[in-house]
């Protein structure tokens, strides 16, 4: 069953619930208020391919070399502030 997402005009609520597809326009009370006053959201999806065990090594590789240098310029910015008067 696929996940709706809903808001209440009442109270400006967002919530989420699972129903089923013929059930997604019939009204559902607000989790929060509980007033019958609420609209479908059109919720965005968003499928990635599968990447391949070496793309993810060589990405993870490319990210932790990435933060390894961010890392050394933070401690050669460090030492720098330490060494004003």
């Amino acid at each position: 069953m696929p996940i709706y997402e809903y808001v209440c005009n009442d109270c400006g609520e967002r919530f989420e619930q699972v129903r089923l597809m013929k059930d997604a326009d019939t009204p559902t009370p607000c989790s929060a208020c509980q007033g019958e006053h609420t609209s479908g959201i059109i919720a965005v999806l968003c499928l990635q391919r599968r990447e391949s065990r070496r793309r993810w090594k060589r990405r993870m590789r490319f990210l932790r070399r990435r933060l390894m240098r961010h890392l050394q310029t933070l401690k050669v910015k460090s030492h720098a502030t330490d060494l004003r008067p």
